[in-house]
């Protein structure tokens, strides 16, 4: 790389003139922002920071500075991300959708009271804009403050009433809330705006669940796996409901076929290991347990099983099923 970086700015003996310079430089900074960009978008993150780097040692470019913010994010490296933004804010100080990509940042980062006051500063500005009060409402939910998330989620929707994002995220506070039927309404409506949301299919379903409608949180959690054959949380509530109903062979022909689906499903072999130990299946469940252990051995069960038992053949005195 510095090879290329030495040629690329390398000049002959002559001085350039002044408008000369200029013209090299510009050509120095769209060759370096051209190449910035594709490492970036090949995932060349390294080889993305030194190009964007050097180009913004030419120019002050607001698109260089959200490909290098970009580039730190996909690198885990906050602090250099926030250092761009702050050169980011004084190019473009009372950009709304420039001092929005801060939230970003700092929500990945997990400093949600930062975000928090950053949305405070944003609103004073754009007080109509919803997508503030759903960042805000994302930070307050993981500091735990449901009811200051619950608030801000509903003036999102006084804003925009045809956003099915905000309806989920509500519809997911509300069932955290165990507002089963506040949950149900909220889903309902992402439905409406996003019939093939199979995210919402599976929420309505754990719904259902909740509110004992045993056979429309079967159906919602098939028409979840129908949309997205690789949603392990939908193979497993069918398959665990299955079991908790008591329909052990359905619930085994239902991990057959999610294991088939997905591949090496540590949980489904250990579920359909449970749903086999129930009917009587010693050696089958056995076999299924220690292959949900050969491929996480960090799982669940892994951590019950520690310390208890000396070999496999005598993990059911201990219950593990």
């Amino acid at each position: 790389m510095k090879k290329l970086f030495k040629n690329l700015f390398s000049s002959g003996n002559e001085t350039p003139s002044e408008e000369e310079q200029q013209k090299e430089d510009l050509k120095k900074f769209e060759i370096l922002k051209f190449d910035g960009k594709r490492a970036l978008n090949t995932r060349q993150l390294n080889y993305a920071v030194a190009y964007l780097r050097e180009a913004l040692k030419i120019k002050q470019d607001i698109e260089v500075m959200s490909d290098l913010i970009m580039a730190y994010i996909a690198l885990e490296e906050y602090d250099a991300a926030l250092d761009i933004h702050d050169q980011m804010m004084e190019v473009e100080p009372d950009d709304v959708a420039v001092l929005a990509i801060r939230n970003t940042i700092l929500f990945l980062d997990d400093r949600n009271e930062e975000v928090i006051a950053h949305c405070r500063l944003l609103l004073e500005k754009d007080p109509d804009n919803f997508s503030v009060y759903i960042q805000q409402g994302k930070a307050r939910q993981s500091l735990d403050d449901l009811p200051g998330a619950l608030a801000d989620y509903t003036k999102a929707i006084a804003l925009k009433d045809d956003f099915s994002e905000v309806y989920y995220l509500r519809a997911a506070l509300f069932f955290a809330m165990n507002a089963w039927s506040e949950a149900l309404e909220d889903v309902e409506k992402v439905l409406e705006l996003d019939e093939e949301n199979y995210h919402a299919y599976l929420l309505r379903g754990q719904i259902h669940e909740k509110m004992n409608n045993t056979d429309a949180a079967k159906e919602d959690y098939q028409i979840a796996i129908e949309n997205n054959p690789f949603i392990h949380e939908a193979w497993l509530a069918l398959g665990q409901l299955l079991i908790a109903l008591g329909e052990n062979e359905e619930a085994i022909a239902h991990f057959d076929e999610a294991i088939e689906s997905i591949g090496d499903f540590a949980k489904a072999y250990a579920e359909r290991g449970r749903a086999k130990n129930a009917l009587g299946d010693k050696e089958g469940a056995l076999e299924d347990l220690k292959k949900s252990l050969e491929l996480n051995p960090e799982s669940e069960e892994a951590q019950l099983l520690e310390g208890q038992h000396s070999n496999f053949e005598d993990m059911y005195k201990g219950g593990i099923f």
